[in-house]
């Protein structure tokens, strides 16, 4: 079976795409394969890095990428993580894909309150991205089924 391939954008690369790709690559290797990129490069946030290590995933060697590094490359899915009500500079990926999705995630970076606070949302970002990419996988290994 070819893996599927699927690309992540967000504005910076640098929390919500690398999570989202992270989450691909360590739980759903055996069927997809996940890149992520932005519109502009940043440093990997480290408040992602903190909250996947408490799952046992390690992104702290990931690298902010892009999104034109990929615009010769074909995808299954282009999945755009900007929010919805957040005043981003969303990347547009211009390359072949076949479907393109859009998922609304808050930008974890704008939440204000104490550092456990703000944790706790970080965290919640995670597991929305996570059911998410549950459930396109699971719709995935179904498309393979037939």
């Amino acid at each position: 079976m070819e893996k599927f391939k699927i690309l992540f954008l967000c504005e910076e690369n640098s929390c919500r795409s690398q999570i989202a790709e992270a989450l691909v690559n360590n739980l759903y290797s055996y069927c997809c394969e996940a890149k992520s990129a932005g519109s502009r490069i940043t440093p990997i946030d480290p408040k992602a890095i903190s909250i996947m290590k408490e799952i046992n995933i390690d992104i702290s060697q990931q690298e902010s990428k892009l999104v034109n590094k990929f615009f010769n490359q074909e995808f299954n899915y282009v999945i755009t993580l900007c929010g919805e009500d957040a005043k981003e500079n969303c990347p547009y990926f211009i390359g072949k894909v076949k479907e393109r999705l859009f998922w609304a995630i808050p930008n974890p970076k704008l939440v204000k309150g104490s550092e456990e606070e703000v944790l706790n949302f970080y965290r919640k970002i995670r597991d929305l991205l996570k059911d998410k990419i549950d459930k396109l996988c699971k719709d995935i290994e179904k498309k393979e089924e037939r």
